[in-house]
């Protein structure tokens, strides 16, 4: 796949998969044979092009069953889901609205990733036409944000939680998320006897986590989720049919199905590093988070470097696509999670200095 996916035009570039669907980590060696000496370099460039065949693809996802009609607002963002989603959805759940639906490189519509500020129009639209839901993807696709009734956006680890809590009715896991999701996706398994493993942040990473631990599910709060019964790649589309089958079958609406999940504070920012990542002192950066964080903190570095206290944590990581760091924090209360981005900002900027 020739893609961006979320970020900016100027990181296209390729994302592979194998002959399973599987995307390949960044880890994974690709080994060709070696060219012979004077064969024309023309040989090793030619291939073969099969079609997608969509129609496939569409079948199976318009046999997930429905009942009730549901009325739904896509917002596509000019990607590469603006012809099939509006397609799949109209013929599946009933009344479909689609914005930003031409496909264009540039997304002149609102940009290639779905954030709470960039799908201010969708929010305002599914309020406007008492819509059930709204949808958004990103620009691949695999990816999707969702909007509540009344036009707003929670906190999509929020959403992730609701849906975990679905599936923890009929399964008790495994259940995969990321190091960086929100408590409250452990909170809404508790007394279910389902099982969360936490793993590391990114698609490829998760899916191999899914393999080691048997699991069907596993989902970021990014919304790329991945559901093993149909491919094991994350699909937006896929995804956002899923979470309105088992709306239907709880017989709730979003802002409900949210309700139930505990609310949490969380602030993420990124930090331009170039190289400089690599000159961090990793015992210097975690004395000073445990002091941010407070006292009884702990400190996990398998997936970066996670300090955790009862009711706040704190992630500091390298980005697996752009040349920066990740500080995401979370508490119970908004104060204390903006304090400890702010705090851990300035000691990351200490520590690269040399100082603490």
């Amino acid at each position: 796949m020739i893609t961006a996916s979320h970020n900016p035009a100027e990181y296209n570039g390729f994302k592979i998969f194998n002959s399973k669907g599987e995307s390949l980590e960044d880890s994974t060696i690709l080994v060709t044979d070696t060219p012979a000496k004077n064969k024309p370099k023309q040989e090793y460039m030619q291939g073969q092009v099969r079609g997608g065949e969509p129609e496939a693809y569409t079948k199976r996802l318009s046999s997930i069953p429905f009942k009730k009609k549901w009325r739904v607002v896509l917002d596509t963002g000019n990607g590469g889901t603006g012809i099939l989603a509006p397609e799949i959805y109209r013929a599946t759940v009933g009344n479909v609205t689609a914005i930003n639906s031409y496909p264009d490189g540039n997304f002149p519509g609102r940009g290639s990733e779905p954030t709470r500020e960039s799908i201010a129009t969708l929010s305002k639209i599914v309020g406007e036409m008492k819509a059930d839901i709204g949808i958004a993807f990103d620009g691949d696709g695999d990816r999707f944000y969702v909007v509540d009734e009344k036009g707003s956006c929670p906190l999509q680890d929020r959403i992730l939680g609701s849906y975990l809590s679905f599936l923890a009715r009929d399964s008790k896991g495994p259940f995969i998320v990321p190091i960086d999701a929100s408590m409250a996706v452990d909170e809404a398994l508790q007394g279910t006897g389902a099982k969360l493993v936490r793993g590391p942040v990114g698609d490829a990473k998760l899916l191999a986590e899914m393999k080691k631990e048997g699991a069907s599910f596993a989902g970021e709060p990014s919304g790329a989720w991945i559901h093993s019964e149909f491919h094991p790649c994350p699909d937006g589309i896929l995804s956002g049919l899923l979470y309105l089958n088992q709306l239907e079958q709880q017989g709730s609406s979003v802002s409900r199905a949210v309700e139930a999940i505990p609310e949490y504070y969380m602030v993420r920012k990124s930090l331009s590093v170039s190289k400089s990542a690599s000159r961090l002192d990793p015992k210097l950066l975690s004395e000073g988070l445990e002091k941010i964080v407070g006292k009884n903190s702990t400190t996990d570095s398998t997936y970066g470097l996670r300090v955790s206290s009862e009711d706040s944590w704190v992630l500091v990581r390298e980005s697996g696509t752009e040349p920066v760091l990740r500080v995401t924090a979370e508490s119970k209360r908004p104060s204390v999670a903006g304090r400890i981005v702010k705090d851990t900002l300035a000691l990351i900027s200490r520590v690269l200095k040399g100082r603490t």
